[in-house]
């Protein structure tokens, strides 16, 4: 059941590093010892494959080579900024480290619950207005509420009296017509007729 289902593709303790660039690329690095002699005792034999703790074993001593590793570079790099400034010089300044290395000193659990609060606000800022709505809005105005009922009245009024001064000048104008028209006469072919 804790028998993983293939062999991981670690390197072998025992196996030396090999130069990956420069001017050594495809060499093997060997330890102080010698050859033959590696700085980790075997753990196993070669093609076997490894229980869960031998594992766990071989991955925390990776872990700490590499530990070693990074502590070297930095102390060289302390070396190299402190000659570089030289005694009574400005001190260099420090450069930015866009490596990418800053997040994996940040645990899972962090970034999983900055993640939820940066997504939650975002979807609390969609979905608040939906939800709640703006409860103290006043209502909105009617829409004739931007007329006046007085002065509506008073200029039907107005436009009434229009209405009836208009229909009795019509009705003075026909009045005129009709006499108008009753004093004409026409002449046909000699016979006057009076209309």
């Amino acid at each position: 059941m804790n028998h993983p289902v293939r062999n991981y593709p670690l390197r072998i303790v025992n196996e030396p590093s090999v130069y990956v660039f420069g001017d050594k690329q495809g060499q093997k690095v060997f330890s102080s010892g010698g050859p033959m002699q590696s700085a980790v005792p075997p753990m196993q034999q070669p093609g076997m494959p490894m229980n869960f703790s031998q594992q766990q074993a071989m991955v925390a001593q990776q872990n700490s080579s590499m530990d070693q590793l990074d502590q070297r570079r930095r102390e060289q790099e302390l070396r190299g900024r402190a000659q570089a400034g030289g005694p009574g010089g400005r001190p260099p300044r420090p450069e930015d480290d866009d490596s990418g290395d800053e997040i994996d000193h940040i645990s899972t659990r962090t970034l999983a619950l900055n993640r939820y609060k940066r997504n939650h606000d975002m979807m609390n800022e969609v979905f608040k207005f939906a939800a709640y709505g703006d409860k103290h809005t006043p209502p909105p105005p009617q829409p004739y509420s931007i007329f006046n009922k007085a002065e509506i009245e008073e200029k039907s009024a107005k436009l009434k009296q229009e209405i009836e001064e208009l229909k009795a000048s019509l009705a003075e104008r026909e009045a005129a017509r009709q006499r108008d028209q009753s004093d004409i006469t026409i002449s046909l072919g000699g016979s006057e007729v009076t209309a």
